[in-house]
């Protein structure tokens, strides 16, 4: 047995033979609070912990819905203005575009929309979007930036 004095609230408690030996033999210190002072010690480390995940879990969901925002708001863009604007002239017409921001609009809206079918270009990479309401098809390469956008058929989009 052995008596020690408590580091939080200063009383005097013991230890017994089989508590020290328990100690000992997980080769860890001896206790330096009472066993009461443990207990509320261990509550609110517990409360803390549990704190702990429900901060983290928001900011999880926080950040889950900031990507969706910016997934949301993120633009796609042809590699330079002049390749935007040589694609605008040589298919903003058949797609129904006025001027080069609303060709590069209408490609955007195809590339977000759930409704457009997905696929890998097995040629080099590109992924391409159809929308087989309008026609639409816009290649985005592995590089982030659009290739091209026109209108083609179903059958042209699983050649791809």
């Amino acid at each position: 047995m052995q008596k020690q004095k408590c580091i939080s609230c200063g009383n005097q408690f013991t230890l017994t033979d089989k508590e020290i030996d328990f100690f000992n033999n997980k080769n860890l210190n001896l206790p330096k609070r009472c066993e009461a002072c443990r207990e509320k010690r261990n509550e609110i480390e517990k409360r803390s912990r549990k704190n702990l995940f429900v901060r983290l879990f928001e900011k999880i969901v926080t950040s889950e819905n900031n990507l969706t925002k910016a997934q949301n708001t993120f633009q796609f863009s042809f590699k330079n203005n002049g390749e935007l604007k040589e694609h605008f002239i040589k298919h903003g017409r058949e797609c129904n575009c006025k001027t080069p921001k609303k060709y590069l609009k209408t490609a955007n809206k195809i590339i977000k929309s759930k409704k457009s079918l997905k696929r890998k270009e097995a040629e080099d990479g590109d992924i391409v979007y159809f929308n087989e309401k309008t026609g639409g098809i816009v290649f985005v390469s592995p590089k982030g930036y659009i290739r091209s956008f026109y209108l083609s058929d179903i059958d042209y989009f699983k050649r791809q």
